[in-house]
C-alpha cells in the first residue's frame, strides 16, 4: 500500500505449515484487505514442489484449485503440468470459469498498464534505445553508490586511508583480490572492475604487486597425474603433461579448482559421470563446481583413524574426492576421472545423456595426494614483505556456500584465509583487510590482530572503484552494516528456530556482546550530536538533533534512531530502529540539523488478545546515534494509544494466541484447524516420536509443551472447560489457573489417542470455584495433542 506494489510472489516456504501458493491470507490481507491492484504469481516450479516437497496435496489439480482460490494468478511451472491441472480441476469441479476469469484479468491489469497491447509508438517505453543502457550518467550513479556502501569496521592509529602520495609500492593479495564475482539473481553487467583495477586507477604512480594466495597443485593418484584430454576431461596421464589447478579453499568442505592451462572451472557435467575443466564460472542452481576433498586419516568421535593404511601407502596427506552431490570419485576402466553412481538420480543430476553418461555402477573411491607447483602463501609472504604496505583481500564466493537453498554451516572465516591473513600479517605489520562478503562472518581475531577491516557487499560492477575510493581517502566511509555480527556460532540458535526473542536473536532481544553491532560503521572524521528534541503530531513524531562534523575531513554521516517501549504487556525489543537519515558532504566545523520521521503506526505491535495492532499507551524512549550500539542521545515521550484488553474465558481463546510457550509449534493442516503442538521447529506435524528411554528401564517419556495465557479476567467462577484437540497418542493435560498474587489452581485431564479433532468437555475442579478476578491460564500437554483452542463455561 505504501510503496504501490503492482504484484507479488509467494514464496516457496510453509508458513506455520501451510504453503504460501495456497495460503489464503493472500486474497483476505493482500488483495481484500490492503487492496492490491496487480496480481500475484507463484515462485518458480512451486506448483509442482506442493506435491512432491511439502506433500501438502497428492495432486496438482488441488494445488491449482486451492492457489486460486487463496488468490495466486499466476502459476510458473511446466506448461503442460499446469495445464494439465488446470483442465483437472476446471472438470472436476473444483474451479469455476469465474475462478479463471478473475486470475487472468488480474495479470492483464498488469500487462496493460504496462503497455504491452498498445499501438505503434502509444508506449513511451517501446522508443527506449540503447542509450539508456550503459550510459555515463548511469556509471557515475554506480560508481557513488559502490563507494558510499562501503563500510568501516576497523580503523586503529587512523591505518587508513593510504594515501597515494604517501605510499611508494602496494602488495594486494588475497583470493578476492583480481576477480569479480556475480551474486545471485543479478544482472549480467557490460563491465565489472576489480579491486585491483581499481586500485590501479587509484593509486597511478604507486608500484603494486598483486597475488591471490592461492596455491596451484598437481593431483596424484597411483603414481599418475591428472590432466586434460582434447575435450578437457580430466584423465589420469604422465607429469609431463599433468595439468596444475589453482585450489580455493572456501570452508566447509566446498572447494573450487581451475585449470591453469585454459582458465576453467572443473565441473561435474550435467546427466553425467564426466568431469571435465570448461566452466567459466561457477554459477548456476546447482553448484557442480564445488569440490570436498575429504582427508583420509581423520579421527572418528572413537578415536580411531579411519583407514590410517592409505596414509602410509602415500606417505603424506591423502584424499578422497566428493562431487557437489556427494557422488565419489573414482578412476574409469580408461583412466578417466568420473564419479561413482551409488544410488538413483540425485536432485540436480539432470537427465542422463545415453553418449556421456557412463556413470560407474561399482568401484572404490580414489585416493589422490596434492603436489605443489606453487605454494601461493610463500607467494604472498614474499610480496607483503617486499611492500610499503599491504592489503588483504578476502571474502566468499556469493555462491559457494550460501544462496537460494544453500545454508551456511559456521560464520567462521574459511580456515585458509585465516591462514593467508596469519602469514601476511607477519609479513607486513601494515596490513589492512578488505573484506567482501554478502554475509558476517566471525572474523574475531582479524578484528583483534589487524589495524583496519572494510567490508562491502559483492555485486556492483564499479566494486573495485568503491573500494579503491575509499583506502585511497577520496572518499571518507559512511556506510552501515544492516545485520549484527556475531562472535561465534554459538550465539544463535537452531537454524530451523525462526523466534528471534525467545532465541535472543538480531540486535532487537540479543544480550550479549556483539563482534559489530547492527548500525555499525566508522568513519575517517569524527561527529558531535546535539541535544534530541521531540515533536508529537497527530500521525508522526518528529525528532530532532544537530549534527557536527568535529573532524578535519569532509564527509557523510548515518544518523540512525531507535525507539523502546518501556513497561510493556508484552516482551518489547531492547531497541528497534525506526528511522535513520544520511546527512551529505559535512564540511569540518560544519553543523546541519538532522530531522527523522517517525510514522505512529510503526510503534504498533501485534496483540493476541484483539487479534489487531495496537499503539501501547506509555513512555517510549527514543535513541540517536551512529549505531546501535553507539546511542549518542536519548529523549522520552508520552505517547496516548491503547491500552490491551482482558481475556474472557467465556469466549473462545485460539491455542495460537499464547503469551508465551515451551517446546510446540504451530501448524495449519489440510482440515482446516490451526493447532499448537508438542515439539520443535521442523517437527513432523502426525508422527508420534517417543524420547530416548528414561534411566533405570523406565518407559519412554512423552514429549512435552506449556503454554501460557495471561489477562483472563473471570468475574465467576467456571463450571468446566472445553478443548477442541487431536490426541495423536495416548496423554494427559495439565490445566493452572493462576490468580494475581496468590498459588495456582490445577487439574490433571487424561487423554485417550483419537481418530481426529474433537471436542471434549470436561468439568473443573472443586477448587477452581475460588476463582475470580485477573488470572494466567498454564495449559500443559504431555503426549503428541493438537490442542486446537479451548474455553470456560
Amino acid at each position: 500500500t505504501e510503496g504501490g506494489a503492482e504484484a507479488v510472489m509467494t514464496s516457496y516456504n510453509e508458513i506455520n505449515g501451510v504453503p504460501a501458493i495456497v495460503n489464503d491470507e493472500v486474497q483476505k490481507i493482500l488483495k481484500d484487505t490492503w487492496g492490491l491492484p496487480g496480481h500475484v504469481v507463484c515462485d518458480g516450479g512451486d506448483m509442482q514442489q506442493t506435491v512432491y516437497d511439502h506433500k501438502y496435496f497428492k495432486s496438482h489439480a488441488e494445488t491449482v484449485a486451492y492457489g486460486l482460490k487463496a488468490g495466486v494468478d499466476c502459476f510458473t511451472d511446466d506448461k503442460e503440468v499446469v495445464m494439465a491441472s488446470a483442465w483437472e480441476a476446471l472438470e472436476k469441479g473444483m474451479i469455476t470459469e469465474s475462478d479463471i476469469d478473475r486470475s487472468i484479468r488480474n495479470s492483464f491489469r498488469t500487462r496493460i498498464r504496462l503497455g504491452f497491447f498498445d499501438g505503434n509508438g502509444d508506449c513511451p517505453y517501446t522508443g527506449m534505445g540503447e542509450e539508456y543502457i550503459n550510459n555515463e550518467e548511469h556509471r557515475e550513479i554506480c560508481a557513488k553508490m559502490a563507494e558510499e556502501s562501503v563500510v568501516l569496521l576497523k580503523n586503529e592509529k587512523e591505518a587508513l586511508p593510504i594515501l597515494p602520495g604517501k605510499t611508494e609500492s602496494l602488495a594486494l593479495i588475497g583470493p578476492l583480490a583480481d576477480v569479480w564475482y556475480k551474486d545471485w539473481y543479478c544482472g549480467i553487467p557490460p563491465y565489472s572492475v576489480t579491486v585491483l583495477d581499481g586500485m590501479k586507477k587509484a593509486y597511478p604512480d604507486t608500484e603494486i604487486t598483486c597475488t591471490s594466495g592461492l596455491s596451484d597443485i598437481y593431483l596424484v593418484c597411483g603414481g599418475k597425474y591428472a590432466g586434460l584430454d582434447e575435450a578437457s576431461r580430466l584423465i589420469l596421464t604422465d607429469k609431463e603433461n599433468a595439468e596444475a589447478f589453482t585450489l580455493t579453499d572456501w570452508g566447509t568442505g566446498c572447494s573450487t579448482l581451475i585449470a591453469r592451462s585454459n582458465g576453467k572451472y572443473v565441473t561435474l557435467e550435467e546427466g553425467s559421470c564426466q568431469i571435465k575443466a570448461d566452466k567459466d564460472e561457477a554459477f548456476s542452481w546447482f553448484i557442480r563446481e564445488s569440490w570436498n576433498f575429504r582427508q583420509i586419516g581423520e579421527k572418528k568421535e572413537d578415536g580411531e583413524t579411519e583407514e590410517s593404511g592409505k596414509i602410509e601407502e602415500y606417505g603424506k596427506t591423502a584424499w578422497y574426492l566428493d562431487s557437489w552431490n556427494g557422488r565419489q570419485v573414482a578412476i574409469d576402466e580408461k583412466g578417466y576421472l568420473a564419479v561413482i553412481k551409488t544410488a538413483e538420480k540425485a536432485n540436480g543430476e539432470g537427465e542422463e545423456n545415453e553418449e556421456t553418461a557412463c556413470f560407474l555402477r561399482s568401484g572404490e573411491p580414489a585416493v589422490f595426494t596434492m603436489e605443489t607447483v606453487k605454494d601461493g602463501i610463500s607467494e604472498a609472504v614474499k610480496a607483503a614483505g617486499s611492500a610499503q604496505r599491504a592489503v588483504l583481500v578476502l571474502g566468499c564466493n556469493p555462491v559457494i556456500n550460501s544462496k537460494e537453498e544453500i545454508d551456511r554451516t559456521t560464520l567462521a572465516l574459511p580456515p585458509f584465509q585465516q591462514k593467508l591473513a596469519d602469514a601476511v600479517k607477519a609479513a607486513n605489520p601494515d596490513t589492512v583487510v578488505v573484506l567482501l562478503s554478502n554475509y558476517p562472518y566471525t572474523i574475531n581475531r582479524l578484528q583483534e590482530e589487524m589495524p583496519a577491516i572494510l567490508w562491502s557487499a559483492s555485486g556492483s560492477q564499479e566494486l573495485g572503484n568503491g573500494i579503491a575510493g575509499v583506502l585511497s581517502g577520496r572518499t571518507s566511509p559512511a556506510g552501515r552494516l544492516n545485520m549484527t555480527w556475531y562472535k561465534s556460532d554459538d550465539d544463535l540458535p537452531d537454524m530451523n528456530d525462526y523466534d528471534i526473542i525467545k532465541g535472543k536473536r538480531t540486535y532487537q532481544y540479543f544480550d550479549r556482546e556483539v563482534l559489530y553491532p547492527f548500525g555499525h560503521g566508522l568513519s575517517y572524521t569524527s561527529f558531535s550530536y546535539g541535544k534530541l528534541t521531540l515533536e508529537e503530531k497527530a500521525d508522526k513524531i518528529i525528532a530532532r538533533l544537530s549534527v557536527t562534523n568535529t573532524g578535519s575531513r569532509t564527509a557523510d554521516e548515518v544518523v540512525q534512531l531507535y525507539v523502546h517501549k518501556e513497561k510493556s504487556r508484552v516482551k518489547q525489543p531492547v531497541m528497534q530502529l525506526k528511522s535513520f537519515v544520511r546527512l551529505k558532504d559535512l564540511a569540518p566545523g560544519e553543523t546541519v540539523e538532522a530531522e527523522l520521521i517517525v510514522n505512529r503506526e510503526e510503534l504498533r505491535y501485534y496483540d493476541v488478545i484483539s487479534e489487531a495492532m495496537l499503539l501501547e499507551s506509555g513512555d517510549y524512549t527514543f535513541m540517536a546515534g551512529a549505531s546501535s550500539g553507539d546511542i549518542r542521545q536519548q529523549a522520552v515521550l508520552r505517547l496516548e494509544g491503547e491500552t490491551a484488553g482482558k481475556r474472557s474465558p467465556w469466549e473462545v481463546t485460539a491455542a495460537d494466541r499464547y503469551d508465551d510457550y515451551e517446546n510446540c509449534f504451530i501448524h495449519k493442516g489440510v482440515e482446516g484447524y490451526t493447532c499448537v503442538i508438542p515439539g520443535k521447529a521442523g517437527d513432523k506435524p502426525d508422527e508420534v516420536k517417543a524420547e530416548l528411554p528414561q534411566k533405570n528401564g523406565a518407559l519412554p517419556a512423552k514429549i512435552k509443551s506449556v503454554l501460557v495465557y495471561r489477562d483472563f479476567c473471570f468475574e465467576r467462577a467456571p463450571e468446566e472447560t472445553t478443548f477442541t484437540l487431536y490426541a495423536l497418542e495416548d496423554g494427559k493435560i495439565k490445566l493452572t489457573v493462576t490468580p494475581e498474587a496468590s498459588e495456582g489452581i490445577s487439574m490433571e485431564i487424561p487423554m485417550k489417542a483419537g481418530a481426529g479433532f474433537e471436542e471434549m468437555k470436561i468439568p473443573v475442579a472443586e477448587e477452581f470455584s475460588r476463582l475470580k478476578g485477573v488470572c494466567t491460564v498454564t495449559v500443559e500437554t504431555e503426549g503428541k495433542i493438537k490442542l486446537c483452542r479451548f474455553c470456560f463455561r
